[in-house]
């Protein structure tokens, strides 16, 4: 059962990040037409692809099943940095990141580590009131 809610958490996790990273994309590049529909339509497609494309939601999937609620902010900092790994090699590959994309790694893993701490806290929450019924 713990398995399982450790699935379901990781999945709501990752649900909030696609909006949360759309937002910071958003922020830090500039847009390149008036057109705000067409400019989030854009971000929502560029994150979906680098989620779907760079295998991060089944590396951090993984990751969260085997690591997380042994110490609190072990599974936090591995997915931050699985985060980082993954948009450098799936957007620059073995090439040095260009500035806008340090602000992008150093941004997503701030939220990813905020995502996952916020939901670990829940999760360990969540099997105290089971534990409690």
């Amino acid at each position: 059962m713990l398995m399982l809610k450790r699935l379901a958490v990781w999945l709501i996790e990752t649900l909030v990040q696609v909006p949360l990273l759309m937002a910071l994309l958003m922020l830090l590049t500039e847009p390149s037409s008036d057109d705000r529909w067409f400019n989030v339509r854009l971000t929502l497609f560029a994150v979906n692809v680098f989620m779907l494309g760079s295998g991060y939601p089944i590396t951090t999937g993984i990751v969260a099943i085997l690591f997380r609620g042994r110490i609190r902010w072990l599974y936090p900092t591995i997915a931050a940095l699985l985060f980082v790994v993954h948009e450098q090699f799936f957007l620059t590959g073995w090439a040095p990141p260009e500035p806008i994309h340090i602000q992008i790694q150093a941004s997503g893993a701030s939220l990813v580590f905020a995502t996952t701490f916020l939901g670990g806290k829940y999760l360990q929450r969540w099997s105290e009131t089971a534990r409690n019924s």
